[in-house]
Protein backbone atom coordinates (compact mmCIF):
# COMPACT_ATOMS: atom_id res chain seq x y z
CA UNK A 1 0.00 0.00 0.00
CA UNK A 2 1.36 3.44 -0.57
CA UNK A 3 2.77 5.55 1.86
CA UNK A 4 1.61 8.42 0.13
CA UNK A 5 0.18 11.73 2.49
CA UNK A 6 -1.81 14.22 1.22
CA UNK A 7 -0.31 18.11 0.53
CA UNK A 8 -2.96 19.53 2.93
CA UNK A 9 -1.43 17.01 5.86
CA UNK A 10 2.03 16.76 4.90
CA UNK A 11 2.46 20.56 4.46
CA UNK A 12 0.06 21.59 7.57
CA UNK A 13 2.09 24.20 9.60
CA UNK A 14 3.40 23.22 13.12
CA UNK A 15 4.30 26.61 14.25
CA UNK A 16 2.94 29.74 14.15
CA UNK A 17 5.70 31.70 11.82
CA UNK A 18 4.57 28.41 8.40
CA UNK A 19 1.11 29.49 9.09
CA UNK A 20 -0.20 31.37 5.55
CA UNK A 21 -1.88 34.30 5.58
CA UNK A 22 -3.12 34.84 9.38
CA UNK A 23 -0.19 37.22 10.78
CA UNK A 24 -2.60 38.98 12.62
CA UNK A 25 -3.70 36.45 14.67
CA UNK A 26 -0.29 33.96 14.89
CA UNK A 27 1.65 37.27 15.99
CA UNK A 28 -1.13 38.12 18.61
CA UNK A 29 -1.44 34.51 20.32
CA UNK A 30 2.69 34.39 20.31
CA UNK A 31 2.46 37.59 22.22
CA UNK A 32 -0.25 36.22 24.67
CA UNK A 33 2.19 33.22 25.41
CA UNK A 34 5.57 35.02 26.12
CA UNK A 35 3.93 37.35 28.20
CA UNK A 36 1.76 34.35 29.94
CA UNK A 37 -1.32 36.01 29.33
CA UNK A 38 -3.22 32.94 28.55
CA UNK A 39 -7.45 33.05 28.60
CA UNK A 40 -9.96 30.09 29.41
CA UNK A 41 -11.90 30.59 26.55
CA UNK A 42 -10.97 31.40 22.71
CA UNK A 43 -13.11 31.80 19.18
CA UNK A 44 -11.32 30.52 15.99
CA UNK A 45 -13.97 31.78 13.49
CA UNK A 46 -13.46 32.39 9.92
CA UNK A 47 -13.89 30.39 6.40
CA UNK A 48 -13.01 26.74 5.62
CA UNK A 49 -9.59 26.05 5.46
CA UNK A 50 -7.84 29.07 5.93
CA UNK A 51 -5.86 27.83 9.20
CA UNK A 52 -8.40 27.99 12.44
CA UNK A 53 -8.01 24.30 13.44
CA UNK A 54 -4.35 24.35 12.42
CA UNK A 55 -3.40 27.38 14.85
CA UNK A 56 -5.90 26.06 18.13
CA UNK A 57 -3.36 22.79 17.87
CA UNK A 58 -0.46 25.08 17.37
CA UNK A 59 -1.42 27.24 20.50
CA UNK A 60 -2.21 23.95 22.64
CA UNK A 61 0.87 22.37 21.83
CA UNK A 62 2.87 26.07 22.49
CA UNK A 63 1.01 26.23 26.25
CA UNK A 64 2.22 22.92 27.12
CA UNK A 65 5.63 23.06 25.27
CA UNK A 66 8.35 22.68 28.06
CA UNK A 67 11.01 23.88 26.16
CA UNK A 68 9.03 26.57 24.23
CA UNK A 69 11.32 28.84 21.27
CA UNK A 70 11.46 32.47 22.73
CA UNK A 71 9.07 33.50 19.56
CA UNK A 72 6.24 31.25 21.56
CA UNK A 73 6.28 28.58 19.21
CA UNK A 74 6.42 24.87 20.17
CA UNK A 75 9.97 23.04 19.94
CA UNK A 76 8.34 20.00 18.98
CA UNK A 77 10.87 18.29 20.30
CA UNK A 78 9.81 17.84 24.28
CA UNK A 79 7.59 15.09 25.54
CA UNK A 80 4.62 17.13 25.42
CA UNK A 81 4.82 18.02 22.06
CA UNK A 82 6.09 14.22 20.68
CA UNK A 83 2.85 12.78 22.20
CA UNK A 84 0.45 15.36 20.84
CA UNK A 85 2.12 14.51 17.44
CA UNK A 86 1.58 10.40 17.60
CA UNK A 87 -1.43 11.48 18.97
CA UNK A 88 -1.29 10.04 22.50
CA UNK A 89 -1.49 13.03 24.68
CA UNK A 90 -3.80 13.30 28.06
CA UNK A 91 -3.09 16.81 28.14
CA UNK A 92 -4.80 18.38 25.02
CA UNK A 93 -8.45 16.89 23.40
CA UNK A 94 -10.26 17.35 20.46
CA UNK A 95 -13.95 17.56 20.31
CA UNK A 96 -16.18 17.20 17.08
CA UNK A 97 -19.13 19.34 17.73
CA UNK A 98 -21.12 18.21 14.58
CA UNK A 99 -21.72 14.05 15.58
CA UNK A 100 -20.92 14.85 19.46
CA UNK A 101 -23.99 18.25 20.10
CA UNK A 102 -26.08 16.79 22.50
CA UNK A 103 -26.77 17.98 26.35
CA UNK A 104 -25.26 14.28 26.94
CA UNK A 105 -22.28 14.56 25.06
CA UNK A 106 -21.67 18.15 26.98
CA UNK A 107 -22.01 16.70 30.64
CA UNK A 108 -19.58 13.95 29.45
CA UNK A 109 -16.96 16.94 28.82
CA UNK A 110 -17.71 18.76 31.39
CA UNK A 111 -17.46 15.52 33.72
CA UNK A 112 -13.83 15.34 31.99
CA UNK A 113 -12.61 18.46 32.49
CA UNK A 114 -12.73 17.82 37.04
CA UNK A 115 -9.66 15.64 35.46
CA UNK A 116 -6.14 17.51 36.03
CA UNK A 117 -4.19 17.19 32.83
CA UNK A 118 -1.67 14.02 32.81
CA UNK A 119 1.62 15.58 31.40
CA UNK A 120 1.07 18.62 31.45
CA UNK A 121 -0.08 21.83 32.77
CA UNK A 122 -2.99 23.00 30.75
CA UNK A 123 -6.00 20.42 29.98
CA UNK A 124 -6.68 22.17 26.37
CA UNK A 125 -10.09 21.36 24.49
CA UNK A 126 -10.80 22.23 20.91
CA UNK A 127 -14.02 21.67 20.32
CA UNK A 128 -14.75 21.80 16.36
CA UNK A 129 -17.85 23.46 14.43
CA UNK A 130 -19.49 24.48 17.85
CA UNK A 131 -21.96 25.92 15.94
CA UNK A 132 -23.39 22.66 15.30
CA UNK A 133 -24.03 22.25 19.20
CA UNK A 134 -27.75 22.09 20.30
CA UNK A 135 -28.92 25.26 22.31
CA UNK A 136 -29.58 22.81 25.07
CA UNK A 137 -25.80 21.32 24.76
CA UNK A 138 -25.22 25.32 24.75
CA UNK A 139 -26.78 26.69 27.50
CA UNK A 140 -25.15 23.55 29.67
CA UNK A 141 -21.96 24.59 28.65
CA UNK A 142 -22.22 27.81 30.23
CA UNK A 143 -21.23 27.72 33.43
CA UNK A 144 -18.14 25.56 32.72
CA UNK A 145 -17.22 27.95 29.74
CA UNK A 146 -17.35 30.96 32.16
CA UNK A 147 -15.60 29.46 35.26
CA UNK A 148 -13.49 26.52 34.43
CA UNK A 149 -10.34 24.85 36.40
CA UNK A 150 -7.29 27.13 36.35
CA UNK A 151 -5.99 24.36 33.96
CA UNK A 152 -8.53 24.42 31.32
CA UNK A 153 -8.22 26.11 28.23
CA UNK A 154 -10.92 25.96 25.62
CA UNK A 155 -10.80 26.69 21.89
CA UNK A 156 -14.11 26.57 19.69
CA UNK A 157 -13.88 26.85 16.16
CA UNK A 158 -17.03 27.78 13.55
CA UNK A 159 -16.93 28.80 10.11
CA UNK A 160 -20.90 30.11 11.00
CA UNK A 161 -20.11 32.77 14.16
CA UNK A 162 -24.15 33.97 13.88
CA UNK A 163 -25.04 30.39 14.84
CA UNK A 164 -23.36 31.08 18.04
CA UNK A 165 -25.59 32.40 21.38
CA UNK A 166 -24.64 35.38 22.14
CA UNK A 167 -23.98 34.54 25.67
CA UNK A 168 -21.03 32.32 24.83
CA UNK A 169 -19.89 34.66 22.12
CA UNK A 170 -19.14 37.36 25.46
CA UNK A 171 -17.35 34.47 27.40
CA UNK A 172 -14.81 34.09 24.66
CA UNK A 173 -11.68 36.01 23.47
CA UNK A 174 -12.70 36.08 19.61
CA UNK A 175 -10.21 35.71 16.56
CA UNK A 176 -11.42 36.29 13.38
CA UNK A 177 -9.70 34.58 10.31
CA UNK A 178 -9.11 35.81 6.98
CA UNK A 179 -9.42 34.71 3.39
CA UNK A 180 -6.03 33.49 2.30
CA UNK A 181 -4.94 36.15 -0.39
CA UNK A 182 -3.84 34.84 -4.31
CA UNK A 183 0.01 36.01 -4.02
CA UNK A 184 0.36 34.45 -0.43
CA UNK A 185 -1.25 31.11 -1.85
CA UNK A 186 0.92 31.23 -5.22
CA UNK A 187 4.18 31.78 -2.41
CA UNK A 188 3.27 28.71 -0.19
CA UNK A 189 2.75 26.70 -3.45
CA UNK A 190 5.49 27.97 -5.00
CA UNK A 191 7.86 26.35 -1.78
CA UNK A 192 5.74 22.68 -1.89
CA UNK A 193 6.39 22.48 -5.48
CA UNK A 194 9.77 23.20 -5.10
CA UNK A 195 10.05 20.62 -2.09
CA UNK A 196 7.99 17.89 -4.07
CA UNK A 197 10.47 19.11 -7.05
CA UNK A 198 7.51 19.35 -9.20
CA UNK A 199 8.22 21.92 -12.35
CA UNK A 200 6.00 24.49 -12.40
CA UNK A 201 5.18 28.05 -13.56
CA UNK A 202 3.36 31.60 -11.88
CA UNK A 203 0.59 31.58 -14.37
CA UNK A 204 -0.40 27.77 -13.29
CA UNK A 205 -0.02 28.21 -9.41
CA UNK A 206 -2.14 31.26 -9.66
CA UNK A 207 -4.76 29.67 -11.64
CA UNK A 208 -4.95 27.01 -8.66
CA UNK A 209 -4.66 30.11 -6.15
CA UNK A 210 -7.68 31.42 -7.93
CA UNK A 211 -10.09 28.05 -7.94
CA UNK A 212 -9.55 27.76 -4.35
CA UNK A 213 -11.13 30.94 -3.47
CA UNK A 214 -9.37 31.80 -0.26
CA UNK A 215 -9.13 28.41 1.77
CA UNK A 216 -5.08 26.98 1.35
CA UNK A 217 -6.26 23.60 2.06
CA UNK A 218 -8.52 23.72 -1.24
CA UNK A 219 -5.34 25.15 -2.93
CA UNK A 220 -3.42 22.02 -1.55
CA UNK A 221 -6.25 19.11 -2.85
CA UNK A 222 -6.21 21.14 -6.64
CA UNK A 223 -2.10 21.32 -6.29
CA UNK A 224 -2.42 17.54 -5.75
CA UNK A 225 -4.74 16.73 -8.47
CA UNK A 226 -3.17 19.23 -10.64
CA UNK A 227 0.28 17.57 -10.27
CA UNK A 228 -1.13 13.74 -10.77
CA UNK A 229 -2.59 15.07 -14.19
CA UNK A 230 0.24 16.78 -15.47
CA UNK A 231 2.87 14.16 -14.17
CA UNK A 232 5.08 17.22 -12.56
CA UNK A 233 4.87 19.30 -14.91
CA UNK A 234 2.63 22.54 -14.68
CA UNK A 235 1.68 24.51 -17.23
CA UNK A 236 -0.84 27.24 -17.57
CA UNK A 237 -2.57 25.26 -20.36
CA UNK A 238 -2.52 22.49 -18.66
CA UNK A 239 -3.34 23.46 -15.42
CA UNK A 240 -6.29 25.33 -16.53
CA UNK A 241 -7.43 22.00 -18.31
CA UNK A 242 -7.17 19.98 -15.08
CA UNK A 243 -8.89 22.67 -13.53
CA UNK A 244 -11.89 23.08 -15.68
CA UNK A 245 -10.82 26.87 -15.68
CA UNK A 246 -10.18 29.39 -19.02
CA UNK A 247 -6.00 30.44 -18.81
CA UNK A 248 -5.83 33.84 -18.94
CA UNK A 249 -4.69 33.52 -22.91
CA UNK A 250 -8.60 33.47 -24.10
CA UNK A 251 -9.49 36.64 -22.11
CA UNK A 252 -6.24 38.45 -23.67
CA UNK A 253 -7.40 37.25 -27.01
CA UNK A 254 -11.13 38.17 -26.68
CA UNK A 255 -10.32 41.76 -25.77
CA UNK A 256 -7.46 42.01 -28.43
CA UNK A 257 -10.51 40.67 -30.99
CA UNK A 258 -12.69 43.06 -29.52
CA UNK A 259 -9.92 46.03 -29.52
CA UNK A 260 -10.16 45.59 -33.56
CA UNK A 261 -13.92 45.30 -33.77
CA UNK A 262 -13.42 41.49 -35.30
CA UNK A 263 -16.58 40.40 -34.91
CA UNK A 264 -15.92 36.95 -36.90
CA UNK A 265 -12.86 36.11 -35.05
CA UNK A 266 -14.85 37.09 -31.82
CA UNK A 267 -17.26 34.59 -32.71
CA UNK A 268 -14.77 31.63 -34.12
CA UNK A 269 -12.62 32.15 -30.43
CA UNK A 270 -16.03 31.45 -28.92
CA UNK A 271 -16.51 28.48 -30.53
CA UNK A 272 -13.45 27.27 -30.07
CA UNK A 273 -13.89 28.22 -25.78
CA UNK A 274 -16.96 25.67 -26.29
CA UNK A 275 -15.41 23.13 -27.86
CA UNK A 276 -13.05 22.81 -25.56
CA UNK A 277 -16.30 22.08 -22.69
CA UNK A 278 -16.21 25.01 -21.09
CA UNK A 279 -19.73 27.26 -21.04
CA UNK A 280 -20.86 30.58 -21.76
CA UNK A 281 -21.86 31.13 -17.94
CA UNK A 282 -18.07 30.33 -17.14
CA UNK A 283 -16.69 32.86 -20.26
CA UNK A 284 -18.31 35.61 -19.23
CA UNK A 285 -17.82 35.48 -15.32
CA UNK A 286 -14.17 35.07 -16.41
CA UNK A 287 -14.04 38.14 -19.09
CA UNK A 288 -15.64 40.53 -16.35
CA UNK A 289 -13.32 39.54 -14.23
CA UNK A 290 -10.77 40.12 -16.76
CA UNK A 291 -12.19 43.72 -17.74
CA UNK A 292 -12.16 44.45 -13.90
CA UNK A 293 -8.31 43.50 -14.29
CA UNK A 294 -7.90 46.04 -16.97
CA UNK A 295 -9.24 49.14 -15.22
CA UNK A 296 -7.42 48.60 -11.90
CA UNK A 297 -3.95 48.22 -13.72
CA UNK A 298 -4.64 51.45 -15.59
CA UNK A 299 -3.76 53.72 -12.52
CA UNK A 300 -1.56 53.08 -10.45
CA UNK A 301 -3.60 54.24 -7.57
CA UNK A 302 -4.90 50.86 -7.85
CA UNK A 303 -2.36 48.75 -8.99
CA UNK A 304 -2.17 46.92 -5.99
CA UNK A 305 -5.77 45.62 -6.04
CA UNK A 306 -4.04 43.56 -9.21
CA UNK A 307 -3.79 40.35 -7.45
CA UNK A 308 -1.81 38.37 -9.73
CA UNK A 309 1.73 37.34 -10.42
CA UNK A 310 4.75 39.62 -11.87
CA UNK A 311 4.58 38.23 -15.47
CA UNK A 312 0.53 38.38 -15.42
CA UNK A 313 0.81 42.10 -14.17
CA UNK A 314 2.83 42.94 -17.02
CA UNK A 315 0.04 41.51 -19.20
CA UNK A 316 -2.39 43.00 -17.71
CA UNK A 317 -0.53 46.14 -17.79
CA UNK A 318 0.18 46.60 -21.72
CA UNK A 319 -3.15 45.40 -22.65
CA UNK A 320 -4.62 47.99 -20.14
CA UNK A 321 -2.85 50.98 -21.94
CA UNK A 322 -4.26 50.30 -25.29
CA UNK A 323 -8.31 50.85 -24.18
CA UNK A 324 -9.96 53.82 -22.66
CA UNK A 325 -11.21 53.71 -18.91
CA UNK A 326 -14.95 54.84 -20.55
CA UNK A 327 -14.54 52.13 -23.15
CA UNK A 328 -13.66 49.37 -20.51
CA UNK A 329 -16.43 50.98 -17.86
CA UNK A 330 -19.19 50.20 -20.89
CA UNK A 331 -17.75 47.05 -21.17
CA UNK A 332 -17.79 45.64 -17.71
CA UNK A 333 -21.30 46.62 -17.27
CA UNK A 334 -21.89 45.14 -21.26
CA UNK A 335 -20.67 41.92 -19.83
CA UNK A 336 -21.91 41.74 -16.47
CA UNK A 337 -25.63 42.29 -17.67
CA UNK A 338 -24.97 39.51 -19.93
CA UNK A 339 -23.42 37.70 -17.30
CA UNK A 340 -26.48 38.05 -14.98
CA UNK A 341 -28.77 37.17 -17.67
CA UNK A 342 -27.21 34.05 -18.89
CA UNK A 343 -29.07 31.22 -16.84
CA UNK A 344 -32.44 32.66 -17.84
CA UNK A 345 -31.53 33.17 -21.55
CA UNK A 346 -33.54 30.62 -24.09
CA UNK A 347 -31.11 30.75 -26.61
CA UNK A 348 -27.48 30.37 -24.13
CA UNK A 349 -24.89 30.94 -27.18
CA UNK A 350 -26.52 33.24 -28.92
CA UNK A 351 -26.91 35.17 -25.80
CA UNK A 352 -23.42 35.40 -25.34
CA UNK A 353 -22.74 36.23 -28.99
CA UNK A 354 -24.55 38.70 -28.96
CA UNK A 355 -22.46 39.86 -26.09
CA UNK A 356 -19.33 39.32 -27.61
CA UNK A 357 -20.56 41.43 -31.01
CA UNK A 358 -21.63 44.53 -28.96
CA UNK A 359 -18.37 44.70 -27.12
CA UNK A 360 -16.46 44.76 -30.67
CA UNK A 361 -19.14 47.42 -31.74
CA UNK A 362 -17.97 49.44 -28.89
CA UNK A 363 -14.78 50.24 -29.79
CA UNK A 364 -15.91 50.56 -32.82
CA UNK A 365 -18.33 53.37 -31.72
CA UNK A 366 -15.52 54.76 -29.53
CA UNK A 367 -13.13 55.64 -32.27
CA UNK A 368 -15.84 57.00 -34.82
CA UNK A 369 -16.35 60.32 -34.45
CA UNK A 370 -19.20 60.99 -36.76
CA UNK A 371 -21.50 58.38 -34.86
CA UNK A 372 -24.10 60.26 -33.64
CA UNK A 373 -26.07 57.97 -31.44
CA UNK A 374 -22.52 57.57 -29.59
CA UNK A 375 -20.98 60.34 -28.82
CA UNK A 376 -23.87 63.03 -29.40
CA UNK A 377 -26.93 60.73 -27.08
CA UNK A 378 -24.59 59.02 -25.47
CA UNK A 379 -21.82 61.17 -24.51
CA UNK A 380 -23.77 64.47 -24.41
CA UNK A 381 -24.28 64.63 -20.10
CA UNK A 382 -27.89 63.63 -18.96
CA UNK A 383 -30.99 65.55 -18.90
CA UNK A 384 -30.03 65.52 -14.46
CA UNK A 385 -26.72 66.88 -15.91
CA UNK A 386 -27.91 69.43 -18.12
CA UNK A 387 -29.12 73.08 -17.12
CA UNK A 388 -31.31 75.54 -19.55
CA UNK A 389 -34.25 76.30 -21.07
CA UNK A 390 -35.09 76.94 -24.52
CA UNK A 391 -36.05 80.72 -25.65
CA UNK A 392 -38.80 81.04 -28.55
CA UNK A 393 -37.08 84.19 -30.09
CA UNK A 394 -37.31 83.50 -34.18
CA UNK A 395 -38.17 80.08 -33.86
CA UNK A 396 -34.72 79.64 -31.91
CA UNK A 397 -33.96 77.32 -29.50
CA UNK A 398 -31.21 78.68 -27.04
CA UNK A 399 -30.20 75.82 -23.57
CA UNK A 400 -28.30 76.82 -21.19
CA UNK A 401 -25.81 74.08 -20.25
CA UNK A 402 -23.13 73.65 -17.33
CA UNK A 403 -20.31 76.15 -18.43
CA UNK A 404 -17.57 73.15 -18.55
CA UNK A 405 -19.42 71.85 -21.14
CA UNK A 406 -19.34 74.02 -25.10
CA UNK A 407 -20.49 73.04 -28.04
CA UNK A 408 -22.80 74.31 -31.08
CA UNK A 409 -25.52 72.11 -33.10
CA UNK A 410 -27.79 73.46 -35.69
CA UNK A 411 -30.17 71.24 -36.21
CA UNK A 412 -32.01 71.24 -39.97
CA UNK A 413 -33.65 68.86 -41.80
CA UNK A 414 -33.95 68.65 -45.95
CA UNK A 415 -37.32 67.43 -45.75
CA UNK A 416 -40.37 70.19 -45.49
CA UNK A 417 -42.27 69.35 -42.25
CA UNK A 418 -44.45 71.82 -42.24
CA UNK A 419 -46.29 70.29 -46.10
CA UNK A 420 -49.55 68.23 -46.38
CA UNK A 421 -50.41 65.26 -44.59
CA UNK A 422 -49.17 63.11 -47.33
CA UNK A 423 -45.39 64.90 -46.71
CA UNK A 424 -45.89 64.19 -42.57
CA UNK A 425 -46.19 60.48 -43.65
CA UNK A 426 -43.18 60.25 -45.84
CA UNK A 427 -41.05 62.47 -42.85
CA UNK A 428 -42.36 59.65 -39.95
CA UNK A 429 -41.51 56.64 -42.47
CA UNK A 430 -37.78 59.03 -43.05
CA UNK A 431 -36.78 60.66 -40.17
CA UNK A 432 -35.12 64.44 -41.03
CA UNK A 433 -31.51 63.65 -42.25
CA UNK A 434 -28.86 65.59 -40.17
CA UNK A 435 -25.68 66.29 -42.03
CA UNK A 436 -23.33 66.40 -39.29
CA UNK A 437 -19.32 68.53 -39.39
CA UNK A 438 -17.01 68.08 -36.64
CA UNK A 439 -15.59 71.18 -35.02
CA UNK A 440 -13.09 71.44 -31.73
CA UNK A 441 -12.47 68.69 -28.74
CA UNK A 442 -13.80 70.19 -25.37
CA UNK A 443 -13.09 68.43 -22.28
CA UNK A 444 -16.36 66.96 -20.10
CA UNK A 445 -15.33 65.20 -16.59
CA UNK A 446 -12.20 64.91 -17.71
CA UNK A 447 -13.35 63.23 -20.98
CA UNK A 448 -12.38 64.26 -24.38
CA UNK A 449 -15.71 65.25 -26.73
CA UNK A 450 -15.98 66.56 -29.95
CA UNK A 451 -17.69 69.56 -30.94
CA UNK A 452 -20.72 68.74 -33.99
CA UNK A 453 -22.38 71.06 -35.96
CA UNK A 454 -25.49 69.77 -38.26
CA UNK A 455 -26.43 71.39 -41.08
CA UNK A 456 -29.41 71.13 -43.99
CA UNK A 457 -32.71 72.88 -44.49
CA UNK A 458 -35.83 72.75 -42.32
CA UNK A 459 -38.06 75.72 -44.02
CA UNK A 460 -36.66 78.34 -42.09
CA UNK A 461 -36.77 76.74 -38.76
CA UNK A 462 -33.53 75.96 -37.25
CA UNK A 463 -32.57 74.33 -33.84
CA UNK A 464 -29.74 76.13 -32.01
CA UNK A 465 -27.71 74.61 -29.28
CA UNK A 466 -25.47 76.92 -26.96
CA UNK A 467 -24.11 77.15 -23.71
CA UNK A 468 -22.91 79.87 -20.86
CA UNK A 469 -24.19 79.08 -17.77
CA UNK A 470 -23.49 77.03 -14.97
CA UNK A 471 -26.89 77.45 -13.05
CA UNK A 472 -29.32 74.45 -12.89
CA UNK A 473 -32.63 75.61 -14.79
CA UNK A 474 -35.42 73.58 -15.98
CA UNK A 475 -36.19 73.21 -20.33
CA UNK A 476 -39.49 75.19 -21.11
CA UNK A 477 -41.56 73.89 -23.92
CA UNK A 478 -39.74 74.18 -27.93
CA UNK A 479 -41.96 77.09 -29.95
CA UNK A 480 -45.53 76.85 -30.28
CA UNK A 481 -45.78 76.98 -33.72
CA UNK A 482 -47.31 74.32 -36.62
CA UNK A 483 -43.34 73.29 -37.40
CA UNK A 484 -43.01 72.14 -33.87
CA UNK A 485 -46.09 70.01 -34.30
CA UNK A 486 -45.29 68.42 -37.34
CA UNK A 487 -41.65 67.38 -36.31
CA UNK A 488 -43.25 65.87 -33.40
CA UNK A 489 -46.39 64.24 -35.58
CA UNK A 490 -43.78 62.57 -37.63
CA UNK A 491 -41.48 60.93 -34.89
CA UNK A 492 -44.36 60.02 -32.53
CA UNK A 493 -44.49 56.48 -34.39
CA UNK A 494 -40.99 55.93 -32.76
CA UNK A 495 -41.92 56.10 -29.38
CA UNK A 496 -45.00 53.73 -29.96
CA UNK A 497 -42.58 51.25 -31.02
CA UNK A 498 -40.19 51.60 -28.45
CA UNK A 499 -43.51 50.43 -25.89
CA UNK A 500 -44.67 48.10 -28.30
CA UNK A 501 -40.86 46.02 -27.70
CA UNK A 502 -41.28 46.49 -24.24
CA UNK A 503 -44.27 44.57 -24.15
CA UNK A 504 -46.48 47.18 -23.17
CA UNK A 505 -49.02 47.02 -26.21
CA UNK A 506 -51.82 48.44 -24.37
CA UNK A 507 -49.43 51.87 -23.51
CA UNK A 508 -48.49 51.73 -27.20
CA UNK A 509 -52.32 51.76 -28.49
CA UNK A 510 -53.12 54.50 -26.18
CA UNK A 511 -50.39 56.78 -27.78
CA UNK A 512 -51.74 56.04 -31.12
CA UNK A 513 -54.79 58.08 -30.07
CA UNK A 514 -52.70 60.95 -30.04
CA UNK A 515 -53.20 65.02 -31.38
CA UNK A 516 -50.09 67.54 -32.08
CA UNK A 517 -51.20 71.24 -31.45
CA UNK A 518 -48.14 73.51 -31.58
CA UNK A 519 -45.45 72.27 -28.64
CA UNK A 520 -48.15 70.32 -26.96
CA UNK A 521 -48.63 66.27 -27.26
CA UNK A 522 -52.48 65.25 -26.37
CA UNK A 523 -53.18 61.38 -25.86
CA UNK A 524 -56.98 60.87 -25.51
CA UNK A 525 -57.05 57.26 -23.86
CA UNK A 526 -60.41 55.07 -22.92
CA UNK A 527 -60.34 55.21 -18.77
CA UNK A 528 -58.62 56.11 -15.80
CA UNK A 529 -56.80 53.20 -15.44
CA UNK A 530 -54.70 53.59 -18.74
CA UNK A 531 -54.44 57.73 -18.21
CA UNK A 532 -52.95 56.97 -14.81
CA UNK A 533 -50.25 54.22 -16.38
CA UNK A 534 -49.43 57.06 -19.19
CA UNK A 535 -48.73 59.41 -16.28
CA UNK A 536 -46.73 57.16 -14.56
CA UNK A 537 -44.27 56.99 -17.92
CA UNK A 538 -44.63 60.29 -19.03
CA UNK A 539 -41.21 61.49 -17.89
CA UNK A 540 -39.96 58.22 -19.77
CA UNK A 541 -41.50 59.44 -22.57
CA UNK A 542 -40.39 62.56 -23.21
CA UNK A 543 -37.58 62.13 -22.37
CA UNK A 544 -37.20 59.21 -25.04
CA UNK A 545 -38.92 62.04 -27.47
CA UNK A 546 -36.15 64.49 -26.78
CA UNK A 547 -33.55 62.12 -27.54
CA UNK A 548 -35.17 61.67 -30.96
CA UNK A 549 -35.79 65.35 -31.77
CA UNK A 550 -33.56 67.16 -29.14
CA UNK A 551 -36.65 69.90 -28.62
CA UNK A 552 -38.89 69.77 -25.39
CA UNK A 553 -42.57 69.20 -25.76
CA UNK A 554 -45.96 68.84 -23.16
CA UNK A 555 -48.11 65.82 -22.46
CA UNK A 556 -51.32 66.10 -21.88
CA UNK A 557 -54.30 62.99 -21.30
CA UNK A 558 -57.66 63.51 -21.31
CA UNK A 559 -60.61 60.69 -21.04
CA UNK A 560 -63.49 60.63 -23.42
CA UNK A 561 -66.57 58.51 -23.43
CA UNK A 562 -66.01 57.97 -26.88
CA UNK A 563 -68.27 54.63 -27.32
CA UNK A 564 -64.73 53.52 -29.56
CA UNK A 565 -62.51 54.05 -26.34
CA UNK A 566 -65.15 52.62 -23.53
CA UNK A 567 -66.47 49.37 -25.76
CA UNK A 568 -63.87 47.22 -24.76
CA UNK A 569 -63.67 46.61 -21.05
CA UNK A 570 -60.12 47.06 -19.15
CA UNK A 571 -60.37 46.18 -15.79
CA UNK A 572 -61.39 43.02 -14.41
CA UNK A 573 -64.82 43.98 -12.75
CA UNK A 574 -65.62 45.69 -16.23
CA UNK A 575 -65.09 42.56 -17.95
CA UNK A 576 -67.16 40.67 -15.73
CA UNK A 577 -70.19 42.64 -16.33
CA UNK A 578 -69.31 42.48 -19.86
CA UNK A 579 -69.83 38.65 -19.57
CA UNK A 580 -72.71 38.75 -17.33
CA UNK A 581 -74.26 41.03 -19.94
CA UNK A 582 -74.18 39.46 -22.69
CA UNK A 583 -73.88 35.60 -21.11
CA UNK A 584 -77.42 34.61 -19.80
CA UNK A 585 -75.30 31.64 -18.21
CA UNK A 586 -72.89 33.39 -17.02
CA UNK A 587 -75.39 35.78 -15.13
CA UNK A 588 -77.52 33.40 -13.78
CA UNK A 589 -74.05 31.56 -12.51
CA UNK A 590 -72.86 34.86 -10.75
CA UNK A 591 -76.64 35.22 -9.06
CA UNK A 592 -76.45 31.99 -7.82
CA UNK A 593 -73.07 31.93 -6.12
CA UNK A 594 -73.02 35.96 -5.23
CA UNK A 595 -70.08 36.18 -7.21
CA UNK A 596 -68.55 39.83 -7.50
CA UNK A 597 -65.24 41.63 -7.80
Amino acid sequence: MSDFVVSARKYRPAVFSSVVGQGHITSTLQSSIKRGQIAHAYLFTGPRGVGKTTCARIFAKAVNCTNRLENGDPCGLCESCQSFDQGRSWSIHELDAASNNSVENIRELIDKVQTPPQGGKYSVYIIDEVHMLSTAAFNAFLKTLEEPPAYAIFILATTEKHKILPTILSRCQSYDFRRITITDMVQYLRHIAEEENVSSDDESLHIIASKADGAMRDALSIFDRVVSYTQGNLTAASTAEATGALDYDSFFKTMDLAASADYHGLLNHFDHILSMGFDGGQFLGGLSEHIRNLLVAKSESTASLLDVSGSLREKYTAQASSFEEGYLLNALQLISTADSGYRTSVNQRLHVELALMKLGGLKKKDSDPYSIEWQVLLSLPSSSEISGHFSPQSSTVSPKVSSDYQTNLTVESNQNVAGSAQSDNKAGQNPPVLNLQKTETTKVSGKSIPNFSFTGNMTASSYHLSSNSSQIEEYVLAPDTDQTASLVRSNWHFIIEYFDNLGKIRIGAALSHAEFIGNHVIVTVANKAIEQEILDLKSDILEKLFKIISIRVALETRVTDDAVFVSKPVSDSQRLAAMMEHNAAVRDLCNELKLRL
